[in-house]
């Protein structure tokens, strides 16, 4: 004879046992429109579980230029610059512990045979009924990063020149507003930077003095009493 209480507990079971049921099914009809969309995403996407890749997508298997076999199974910081590996590991922990997204500041990813990519990377956990997994979400910025840098040295060469320089050096906006000075300007004047940045530069002198040397559009040479 079964007492209401072993009933009850056999309906809980049973309840328990159609839901894992239901839920299979269900993932077994969304799985391939899911897999679809990861492979087919502009992305580069890998998962990993228990810190080791278990799926990488076609734009990760170019980004790391190795096939998703090879990538399968192993950890990803022997693809990190080793520079950058602590920092990403710090954000796997913390991907781990968050429901969020986590960004990642752009780190160096090691293709071989050394080759160095720049990629931005988001990591977000999915739960699911095991174990937690890890998705890393990937985009190439060398291009831009490259750029950035080709700027900033361009930048550099640019201040140790006009810096340089004995004469006084003043570049303007197309509002005629003053944006940068060199070093040898600004002893002339004993000023400082923020005392002209943003001025017109006719603010600094007296306009009854002006010698003008030479004038185009783009640039022009004068002497003036400045104030």
């Amino acid at each position: 004879m079964i007492d209401n209480t072993d009933n009850n507990n056999l309906k809980k079971k049973y309840a328990s046992l159609e839901s894992e049921v239901s839920d299979c099914i269900a993932i077994k009809e969304v799985l391939p429109l899911y897999r679809a969309l990861v492979e087919h995403a502009s992305e580069a996407i890998l998962v990993v579980r228990r810190n080791e890749i278990v799926f990488a997508n076609p734009r990760a298997e170019e980004l790391f230029q190795r096939s998703e076999q090879d990538l399968i199974g192993h950890t990803l910081e022997p693809y990190i610059h080793i520079d950058d590996r602590s920092l990403l590991l710090s954000k796997y922990a913390t991907a781990l512990e968050s429901s969020g997204r986590i960004q990642v500041p752009p780190i160096r990813v090691v293709e071989p045979p050394g080759d160095i990519k720049w990629v931005n990377i988001n990591i977000s956990q999915f739960t699911g009924h095991s174990e937690p997994v890890v998705f890393y979400f990937m985009t190439d910025i060398t291009h831009r990063k490259l750029a950035e840098d080709r700027l900033r040295r361009s930048e550099e060469k640019y201040r140790r020149v006009i810096d340089s320089t004995s004469g006084g050096y003043i570049l303007m906006d197309k509002n005629f507003l003053i944006i940068d000075v060199n070093q040898s300007f600004l002893k002339m004047l004993g000023l400082q930077r923020n005392d002209i940045i943003g001025k017109p530069p006719d603010s600094l002198y007296d306009s009854h003095t002006v010698v003008f040397y030479s004038a185009d559009r783009d640039h022009f040479s004068f002497e003036a009493r400045f104030s």
